[in-house]
């Protein structure tokens, strides 16, 4: 992703599903954000995934990343779902 925000290229969505690590899933998603357009949309991924474990061992599971990530961009997106996959919109 590096590569693409060097370049200065926008994208009008991005599929964030790589590591289920708290800090990975975050770093993935303020990274993409970069290089989404305004209107553009991205999905998250696992959002749930070991959710039952979360509480144990937050860093290990994609839940509290992406719950940072909304927060923290939360004036500048749109969440239209909330499930097992986040879907938001750039706004």
């Amino acid at each position: 992703m590096l590569k693409f925000i060097e370049n200065k290229e926008v994208f009008d969505f991005m599929y964030i599903d790589g590591s289920h690590k708290c800090i990975d899933v975050y770093n993935d998603c303020v990274l993409a954000w970069r290089i989404l357009r305004k209107g553009g949309l991205m999905v998250l991924d696992d959002y749930h995934y070991g959710l039952s474990d979360v509480s144990n061992d937050p860093l290990n599971y994609p839940f509290m990343g992406i719950n940072h990530f909304l927060e923290k961009y939360k004036k500048e997106l749109k969440i239209y779902s909330k499930g097992y996959r986040v879907f938001i919109e750039k706004i």
